[in-house]
């Protein structure tokens, strides 16, 4: 195996070797004497670093240096060159340091393509990270347009909820309202049957009474006598007295209390009509909307409400201290959004190695303060193992359930007198938490409790 410095070396003295290996092919085609030690690579086709080497080897021959010196001129060859072929006192510490010169120079350019590689590298890995947090922040915005999508899609979904109990309201309404007004029909038709009645009965009266109140047929003169009014027969007996004619019979007195309780009857008959048809023009008025009934207030007091948890004087709501003095509370329950702080901790690592990070994390702080902590990602995970964690709670979300929706859920299932913290950076889930009572924290926060 050639040495390092050796093969430095020949490549220094390449120019020269290469004459010397030209040289030494031609004597041996002219039959004079080349050393021994170059004539097998003469042959050689290609002049690799085995005959380089020989050939150097071969300088030591100073009839055959002679020979190289005929064919060129000192003055032609580089520095090294010369030194090699005239080998003047102290050559070989002279070439020795060209030698170290040139590796000095070629690991300097090594370095410096090294360098330029990493520079590139850098570059690169900065361009990608900056691609990165650009595609995060438009997924956030897209994530962020999305969730307002979803919120007026659920404020128009209870809008359309609202107008369909209106609308159903307002049906059946109609339906009482019809049903009233075919009552008003159906009652509207009897009284007028019991109207017609009293009609016909009225008229009866009336033709009763006025058949009361008619004078009797005068008696006609020109009608024969009675039987009583005749002579007897046989002539008359001027002894016997006249007989004394009967006269017709006077006219019946008018009963004029039957009359008057023919007329009142025909008067209430009348009455009773005007009451019916009064009751019937009734039935075709328009019909008042029946009023909207209020709901009724529940009685007695409303569930707990769950109290923000107060803080000492001097700190703020998104300093560390703040969420170290929270989650020393006695009794504290910490919900994390599992994916939105391992995102923002270590964006490098893939899932598994975050939800590994966490976790862990999370099972020092329970064992340092006390803390209750809860973690929900998003999406079911067949390979988690709940041995992973002695006191963590880790859950992952049904499939097309959000773990914002999860987190908030289990705030109104705690007992509404233990303090809760909610550690993430999601809008929804901040404000959400803060309406239930319960203490947001931002990724940055929980990042200073976890160490």
């Amino acid at each position: 195996m050639v040495s390092p410095n050796r093969t430095a070396r020949t490549a220094l003295l390449r120019e020269v070797l290469e004459v010397a290996i030209a040289v030494g092919r031609r004597a041996d085609a002219d039959g004079v004497p080349v050393p021994g030690r170059l004539r097998p690579v003469l042959s050689m086709a290609r002049v690799g670093s085995r005959a380089l080497a020989a050939a150097d080897r071969a300088g030591d021959d100073d009839a055959f240096r002679a020979l190289v010196a005929e064919a060129v001129a000192p003055e032609e060859l580089d520095d090294a060159g010369r030194l090699w072929l005239t080998r003047p006192p102290g050559w070989e510490d002279q070439l020795e340091e060209l030698v170290q010169r040139q590796a000095d120079a070629a690991a300097e350019a090594d370095a410096r393509r090294a360098l330029d590689r990493e520079r590139r590298a850098r570059r690169r890995a900065e361009e990608d990270r900056d691609r990165a947090r650009a595609d995060l922040d438009r997924l956030r915005a897209e994530v962020a347009a999305l969730r307002e999508d979803v919120e007026a899609a659920t404020r128009r979904a209870e809008e359309d909820g609202a107008r369909a109990v209106a609308a159903a309201d307002e049906r059946a309404a109609a339906v009482r309202a019809l049903k009233r007004e075919e009552a008003l029909h159906a009652r509207a038709h009897a009284e007028l049957r019991e109207a017609r009645t009293a009609l016909a009965a009225a008229e009866a009266a009336r033709a009763a009474a006025v058949q009361a109140i008619a004078p009797a047929p005068a008696p006609d003169p020109a009608a024969a006598p009675t039987a009583a009014a005749r002579p007897p027969a046989g002539g008359s007996d001027p002894d016997r007295p006249a007989p004394v004619v009967a006269a017709a019979p006077a006219e019946p007195p008018i009963d004029r209390g039957a009359a008057a309780a023919a007329v009142g009857s025909a008067a209430r008959s009348a009455a009773e009509l005007a009451r019916a048809l009064d009751a019937l023009a009734a039935t075709f008025r328009p019909v008042a909307p029946e009023p909207a009934r209020r709901p009724r207030r529940p009685e007695g007091p409303g569930p707990a409400r769950r109290q923000r948890p107060s803080l000492p004087g001097g700190l703020h709501d998104d300093s560390p201290e703040a969420a170290a003095h929270l989650v020393r509370l006695d009794g504290c329950a910490l919900l994390v959004d599992g994916y939105n702080a391992t995102m923002a901790t270590w964006p490098g690592r893939d899932l598994p190695e975050q939800r590994r990070r966490l976790v862990d994390a999370l099972d020092q702080l329970e064992a340092r303060v006390g803390v209750d902590a809860t973690v929900v990602f998003d999406g079911v995970e067949e390979a988690w193992r709940r041995s992973a964690s002695r006191r963590v709670d880790v859950r992952f979300t049904p499939a097309g359930v959000e773990a914002d929706d999860v987190i908030l859920d289990l705030v109104d299932r705690l007992p509404p007198d233990r303090p809760v913290v909610v550690a993430s950076d999601d809008r929804r889930v901040r404000t959400g938490a803060r309406q239930r009572g319960a203490h947001p924290i931002g990724t940055e926060q929980l990042r200073s409790l976890l160490g």
